[in-house]
């Protein structure tokens, strides 16, 4: 009876781990599908000209990511900040300006996908900092 409960319970606990993993597959897999998707939608011939691991991705320059990148540079101004130091500060800076330059350009390209932009060349300029646009770390 003991070595039926404990093979049950190691049986349990490898179910557990493998759905854990499997559901970070899926998370992973639907935010790759969902940023090769949205990115194509404005952009569908870009490439990626930037190493992986720091590639900013088109989420990166949603509406809530601009207010962190204002929160976080309001902080550096005010000197409001817990980093270790002036070049880690100036990382953070660096990262700040860039989600926040990516979120007004893909702002002025919907808009003229819209049609209710008149600024001939915003998906462009878009697509073309999408292609580059890296975390600096």
């Amino acid at each position: 009876m003991l070595v039926r409960t404990q093979t049950t319970l190691r049986r349990t606990a490898q179910t557990l781990v493998l759905d854990a993993k499997m559901k970070k597959f899926i998370l992973l897999s639907v935010l790759l599908v969902s940023t090769k998707l949205f990115s194509e939608e404005l952009c569908p011939n870009s490439g990626v000209k930037v190493e992986l691991d720091q590639l900013m991705t088109a989420e990166a320059f949603d509406k809530e990511s601009a207010l962190w990148a204002l929160k976080k540079l309001e902080s550096i101004v005010t000197d409001d900040v817990e980093l270790d130091s002036d070049f880690l500060k100036d990382i953070a800076r660096i990262n700040a300006l860039k989600v926040l330059e990516g979120y007004f350009l893909r702002i002025e390209a919907l808009r003229e996908q819209e049609s209710s932009y008149l600024d001939a060349g915003a998906t462009d300029r878009y697509c073309e900092f999408l292609e580059y646009a890296a975390w600096m770390d």
